[in-house]
């Protein structure tokens, strides 16, 4: 894979730093097969990025019209299966206990019975079980709300297990089907996703469109504040074991990303 990044890192332990970077790219050159380079994008085609040259694995694209396309796809390269996804994170710390998103599927395409799904995702409380290090995310709680073409469902998770201070091992507290509302599910639709996290009820609320929300108090030992804050979109593709390549992918477009503390 090949990527055009720009990023600032505050690797202090007490944190409290800032950074800024602003990074230009133009007139992208590609060589395939060990060919010579020819001209694979000047960015001159007009406002936003082309979700075929810019929406691959590992990727996202802002589109012309307003809209966050996340693309994720997966080819197989042996009968074991894989996935991928795509995700754009909240600026850190991101604090806040409540968010709601507008999303659509605009095309789906699942491979070999798979999954493919939109989903935000946070992490908004600790348990207080003792870290292995600054800022170590083990014991926090972490809220998903996903989307699908068929079906909407919540899954709470707990960090159980840290490599190399990033989570790699997670548990599932609970989960359920968020109950669908007037507007029918499919591809082309747009829904409104609705997730909440109230500290004091320690009660989480996943709500899609005008359907009627889905609680769920999870049993946790303690619900203080997160020690890594962090609050995510993505899609996803997953393939079970298949023949060597067989493909999925999946296209969201992201609009009206609300919140609140």
């Amino acid at each position: 894979s090949a990527t055009l990044m720009a990023r600032t890192y505050d690797e202090s332990v007490a944190g409290g730093g800032h950074a800024a970077v602003t990074t230009e790219f133009d007139n992208v050159n590609v060589g395939l097969d060990g060919a010579s380079a020819t001209l694979y994008d000047d960015f001159s085609s007009g406002a936003g990025f082309s979700a075929a040259k810019w929406g691959a694995i590992n990727g996202s694209a802002l589109e012309s019209g307003g809209a966050l396309h996340l693309h994720s796809a997966y080819t197989t390269p042996g009968t074991t299966g894989g996935s991928e996804n795509t995700s754009v994170s909240a600026m850190y710390p991101a604090t806040f206990n409540s968010w709601q998103v507008d999303a659509t599927i605009v095309s789906d395409t699942p491979g070999g019975g798979g999954s493919d799904y939109f989903q935000m995702t946070g992490t908004f409380a600790y348990d207080g079980t003792p870290g292995v290090g600054p800022n170590s995310p083990i014991g926090s709680i972490i809220a998903n709300l996903q989307l699908r073409t068929g079906s909407a469902s919540y899954l709470v998770l707990r960090c159980s297990a840290v490599t190399n201070g990033a989570c790699s091992t997670y548990s599932s507290i609970a989960s359920g089907p968020v109950p669908a509302g007037s507007i029918a599910l499919g591809v082309g639709t747009v829904h409104t996703l609705f997730e909440q996290w109230d500290p004091v009820s320690a009660t989480f609320t996943f709500q899609l469109d005008d359907g009627t929300p889905a609680q769920v108090t999870p049993a946790i030992s303690h619900a203080l504040p997160p020690i890594v804050p962090g609050k995510n979109l993505q899609s996803a593709v997953s393939i079970p074991a298949s023949p060597a390549g067989t493909q999925a992918s999946i296209d969201v477009a992201v609009e009206n990303v609300r919140f609140a503390r």
